[in-house]
């Protein structure tokens, strides 16, 4: 009798315990899912508050460039004017979206890259490998845009120490962005 009574208070004991476990990994499952929802709205308001900051000192420099070259009679203003479109093109395309094809972020990418060595001349030298292949991926959008503005807006650039950016890839799924260090004194916020 000992045995079928373990037996009788055992069994609802395992059954409880069995009923308490399967609870706390639906538990468990649901936090862990919450959390990655509340990353991932995170990083999409990040990515908003980015797209909405597209720096109002860049489009003054540009038009400053652009001013300077239309006085200069420079053969280019056409050129850095179309580019300069293009850019705000995309930029007003990508409005609603959070990541582009690595094809559409390297052309985005060439338009600024092009204002920007117009604007710094030969002392900005910009790089870009990309295998063609890989343009298939998605990446968030500006995401290249934003780091090489990164590297101009923090590092010297200048004729006597041009700033030399280098993109490519290691590997099929990876973009690398790297630059010689040179590093301003006091960080100006205009790009």
């Amino acid at each position: 009798y000992l045995t079928i009574g373990l037996r009788i208070i055992i069994a609802p004991a395992i059954f409880i315990t069995i009923q308490k476990s399967l609870k706390s990994a639906k538990t468990v499952e649901k936090l862990k899912s919450e959390n990655l929802s509340l990353r991932t709205e995170k990083y999409k308001a990040e990515l908003d508050q980015l797209r909405k900051q597209v720096n109002p000192h860049f489009l003054f420099n540009s038009l400053s460039t652009l001013h300077t070259m239309i006085r200069n009679s420079d053969p280019n203003s056409e050129s850095f004017l179309k580019n300069l479109s293009s850019f705000y093109r995309q930029v007003l395309h990508a409005q609603n979206q959070d990541y582009v094809s690595l094809e559409e972020e390297i052309k985005f990418l060439n338009a600024y890259t092009y204002l920007m060595k117009a604007r710094h001349e030969d002392a900005l030298k910009i790089k870009i490998e990309i295998n063609p292949q890989s343009y298939r991926y998605s990446i968030p959008f500006f995401a290249l845009q934003l780091v090489v503005e990164n590297c101009i807006k923090h590092n010297i650039v200048s004729i006597s120490k041009p700033l030399e950016i280098n993109i490519h890839q290691k590997d099929e799924v990876s973009v690398t962005v790297s630059n010689n260090y040179q590093p301003k004194e006091h960080s100006n916020n205009s790009v």
